[in-house]
């Protein structure tokens, strides 16, 4: 059991991190004029951020919640506050008294005081949580509490533990700052194992409330991490919606079934089930982490679906690792794998063309989501014009171009803007169809949003799309230049014959106060050396936002892919590599390894030397790196001077 409730605390220790924050604050103005204030103060801060947390352990002890998130916590914390508060008034009572009594006592610190009270607060709070959360609804009458020799030694020993870091906290505050941080966060998160085994042994009593949340008929959604944990946390503070690659599946998936989500999450292996329906989409940069992920399910006894480009484009390596892979869009065939799981005879592959009824269905389907779920799912156009030979995107869509009604994707931004009032679209190209955009733009002006999208640079010849873009609210284009002026591959026509004209159609759709965002693609087959210089000079001459470089990557499912490995030319096949950051072909005038080590420095300097963002990122980084050389200079003069 200790082990089990280690890892629940263990994978909620960023937030952990905030409540020790916050600890950390109220700990430092403790020690100033304003106590008095402080003292009042601190129980409601403190019952705030525990409340939530306590509140999300109860949730995911008892199996109703696999992981924490933000919402969870926040949700449980505007329900629980005031309990923990109303508990917290014994130890604020004790402290009062003892100060009150100054002369006949020694004042007790808060902290000691709640400290010493914490074990009939926590088993208190606890039972009232799982009475509320669980045996109310399900009408199951209290049981009497039972404690082993075992369990009640464990329990001691934590509770003496906690009252011994909170005395070392008391008096290390001035002698040792490094231990009194240490021990600061050892309190919280003793605190949360005593709670937490508190909340295992009472719900030991009620087996039938783990069996009752995982009787439920449950979809699993993976979008396995890529990059390592930090992309993770890519959209956790940016303000914006979360992409939802999970929408269409939440809004076509039966009623009945309970969603679980794990979107560019640090996979656990407590997260394993066994009879779920498992639903992962896969890249072909996240394809390891998603067969993983996909076999440790199967191997657990669920049933698992796999999709995406990676497996669009290889379905057959991906059935090594999976019950069954959808090949193209899941909308027109979701229903059959529905019905057919729930019958025990999904099929190995399922591929179906999408039709304008499987459309409707679901443009209908999903203005039933929340807008934070639509606003991470804003698509008009599905495709792309151009034909690209590095792209997998023209293989994906068969060529085809679908355009979603401009009447639907009114309804979803109206539904999105409740919440966000800047959004973004995830078309590939939204300027697939110049009047279809014009059109989509013009309504768009009656709706008082600021928006964004990508699109190619076409969409500069047409100054009434232009015009109609900015008036309906559009703050930033993303391009992909991919290649420049001088490049070779201009002789392949399509969006490359535009090439001589990037620097004046950037600057014709700045000029409207419209931001450029830029993708440039380095390894083409003519590329040398030298024209890392020639990206740096152009990105220097349109002075984007904020540029990304890319190296050309084999990607399966694009024309640039079949060549390399029909001349056998790909010199590496762990996926992992497939991150745009490595050279994984055998190039004619570039050395793998080379580019390989010098890609990191190559992108950072771009960004950081020929973009406006990059150029303010770096002006900060550099102050900030003075003031604290400055600062430690000073520091040590300092000490020498007494």
């Amino acid at each position: 059991m200790f082990s089990k409730i280690l890892k629940i605390i263990n994978s909620a220790l960023i937030f952990v991190f905030f409540v020790y924050l916050a600890d950390n604050l109220y700990g430092t103005i403790t020690y100033q004029p304003l106590i008095n204030l402080n003292i009042i103060i601190f129980p409601f801060l403190k019952s705030y951020f525990l409340s939530g947390i306590f509140g999300a352990i109860v949730e995911v002890t008892s199996k109703e919640n696999i992981v924490f998130n933000k919402e969870s916590i926040f949700r449980n914390a505007n329900h629980y506050w005031i309990l923990l508060l109303l508990f917290s008034i014994c130890p604020f009572a004790i402290y009062f008294i003892s100060f009150i009594t100054i002369g006949i006592f020694e004042i007790m610190p808060f902290n000691i005081a709640y400290a010493m009270f914490s074990l009939i607060i926590y088993y208190l709070l606890s039972n009232l949580m799982i009475r509320d959360k669980y045996l109310k609804p399900l009408n199951i009458s209290n049981r009497k509490f039972k404690l082993s020799s075992r369990n009640t030694v464990v329990i001691a020993f934590l509770y003496l533990l906690n009252i011994f870091c909170e005395n070392i906290i008391i008096n290390s505050y001035i002698s040792s700052p490094m231990l009194l941080n240490i021990m600061r966060f050892c309190s919280i998160y003793l605190q949360l194992i005593m709670f937490s085994y508190f909340t295992a042994l009472i719900l030991d009593h009620y087996p039938e409330i783990a069996a009752h949340n995982e009787s439920q008929k449950e979809l699993f959604l993976v979008n396995p991490i890529n990059g390592g944990i930090i992309s993770g946390f890519a959209f956790k503070f940016s303000g914006l919606p979360p992409a939802s690659v999970f929408a269409i599946f939440k809004a076509i998936t039966p009623k009945h079934y309970k969603i679980r989500e794990f979107n560019r999450l640090y996979w656990r292996k407590r997260y394993f089930r066994k009879n779920k329906l498992v639903a992962i989409t896969c890249f072909t940069s996240n394809a390891f982490e998603a067969y993983a992920i996909a076999k440790g399910f199967k191997d657990a006894g669920s049933k698992v679906v796999m999709g995406g480009p990676h497996i669009s484009c290889l379905p057959d390596e991906a059935l090594e690792y999976c019950d069954s892979v959808v090949i193209g869009d899941c909308e027109s065939v979701w229903p059959d794998i529905i019905q057919d799981y729930e019958n025990d005879s999904l099929k190995q592959k399922y591929f179906k063309p999408i039709s304008e009824e499987d459309h409707h269905k679901v443009n209908a389907a999903l203005l039933d989501l929340s807008p934070q779920d639509i606003a991470g799912y804003l698509e008009t156009t599905r495709g792309c014009k151009f034909q690209c030979d590095f792209c997998s995107v023209p293989y994906l869509s068969n060529a085809a171009i679908y355009k979603r009604p401009i009447a639907d994707v009114i309804a979803l931004l109206n539904k999105a803007k409740t919440q966000y009032k800047h959004l973004g679209f995830i078309d590939t190209n939204l300027f697939n169809n110049p009047q279809y955009a014009k059109e989509l733009f013009a309504e768009m002006k009656k709706l008082n949003i600021t928006w964004r999208m990508q699109c190619t640079i076409d969409i500069a010849k047409d100054d009434e799309a232009l015009r109609l873009a900015k008036e309906s609210g559009c703050t930033s284009m993303l391009f992909g230049y991919e290649i420049i002026a001088g490049s070779k591959e201009k002789e392949k026509k399509g969006k490359y014959s535009m090439a001589d004209k990037y620097v004046e159609f950037t600057k014709k759709i700045q000029k409207l106060g419209i931001k450029v965002k830029a993708q440039f693609i380095f390894g083409f087959e003519n590329d040398t050396l030298r024209n890392i210089f020639d990206i740096w000079k152009f990105s220097l001459a349109i002075m984007p936002e904020y540029s990304s470089t890319s190296l050309l990557t084999p990607l399966p499912g694009s024309k640039f892919y079949n060549k390399v490995s029909s001349e056998n030319r790909i010199t590496n096949l762990n996926w992992r590599r497939y991150s745009l950051s490595y050279m994984v072909f055998k190039h004619n005038n570039l050395k793998s390894s080379t580019v390989t080590r010098l890609f990191p420095l190559v992108y950072s300097f771009i960004n950081l030397t020929a973009s406006s963002g990059g150029l303010i990122i770096s002006f900060l980084t550099l102050f900030s790196v003075t003031i604290i050389t400055i600062s430690i200079k000073l520091y040590f003069i300092l000490l020498n001077i007494k």
